[in-house]
């Protein structure tokens, strides 16, 4: 297993949810970090890093940055969202992320960049049974899924052509302080404006919640043992099913705030995913890693980062 320290390390989205926890960890490694974001005011709080302002979907100026920084690693979590389906949705999706993944891993084989860690999302398997395992088929059910499906599929062309190393890290829907908007801070950003009626669209769904800072473990693992790991996928989660009613139930209970949740099946998106899950036995063999944090722990620490904003 290598240590990161010393490394030169390169993540994209550095200024998003995942990236901005992920970039002080590195930099406790002992990493020299640089943080990558389309724009400046999302590095404001990436202290002691080298910052790069740089729009990936632009191929000459993402081989620029990236060659004068020189990675040995990189962490690619920029992306465009998952939001509601449409037309605009899609193409934004598939023309931002995928583009934005091959600029950049052209970048790093110029660069000679030893390490690509791809942000995946186990969204990509849909309605697949669970729990969720690297080698079931994906089932993308939205554009966004998609789009990371088939920048996974650039980087397996890459490692195959290149001999770059490359491992995807595939989390369940990841919660935390600074999060931006989920199941989780939707229901709780109501609660806090004073809505007393929670609408649920379905409610029989379930989803498996995993805690920022046992996300950012897993990647940086991934990284440790990028070599020995190249080429494979890495599913992750919380380790605990719950169905959406039965969340929207805790968050409620957390905030304090009395409230009816109202569910309707009628209003069950056509593509929405009915369970999602992952029991991370596959983690803990491949990463010796394991969800630490339970959910009434996390949500705690969540909205009560949350009520700080307010």
């Amino acid at each position: 297993m290598a240590t990161l320290k010393g490394s030169r390390i390169l993540v994209t989205g550095a200024g998003g949810f995942i990236g901005s926890h992920l970039v002080p960890r590195l930099q406790a490694e002992g990493a020299c970090v640089g943080a990558v974001a389309r724009d400046a005011e999302q590095l404001r709080a990436s202290t002691g890093t080298v910052r790069i302002v740089v729009d990936l979907c632009n191929e000459d100026d993402t081989q620029s940055a990236v060659t004068h920084f020189a990675p040995n690693i990189v962490f690619h979590l920029a992306a465009h969202p998952d939001r509601s389906e449409c037309f605009r949705q899609a193409a934004s999706a598939l023309q931002c992320n995928t583009m934005m993944t091959l600029n950049l891993l052209e970048a790093c084989r110029i660069a000679g960049t030893h390490l690509f860690v791809f942000g995946d999302s186990t969204k990509v398997y849909g309605n697949a049974p669970v729990p969720y395992s690297a080698a079931q088929t994906p089932q993308p059910l939205c554009s966004y899924a998609i789009s990371k499906l088939a920048g996974w599929e650039l980087c397996r062309l890459y490692q195959k052509l290149y001999e770059i190393d490359v491992v995807s890290v595939r989390p369940t829907i990841v919660y935390g302080p600074g999060q931006g908007t989920n199941l989780i801070s939707s229901i709780a950003s109501r609660l806090l404006r004073g809505e007393t009626t929670i609408q649920l669209m379905g409610g029989t769904q379930t989803r498996d919640p995993l805690y920022i800072d046992d996300a950012i473990d897993a990647f940086v693992r991934a990284a440790e043992r990028g070599h020995e790991l190249s080429g494979e996928v890495i599913t992750i989660g919380g380790g605990c099913e719950q169905s959406v009613y039965s969340l929207a139930l805790k968050v409620v209970e957390a905030c304090g705030i009395p409230a009816n949740i109202e569910v309707s099946e009628a209003q069950l998106r056509p593509n929405d995913t009915l369970r999602s899950f992952c029991d991370n036995r596959e983690a803990m063999d491949r990463l010796g890693w394991m969800p630490r944090t339970s959910f009434e722990y996390g949500l705690d620490q969540t909205l009560a980062a949350m009520q700080q904003t307010v």
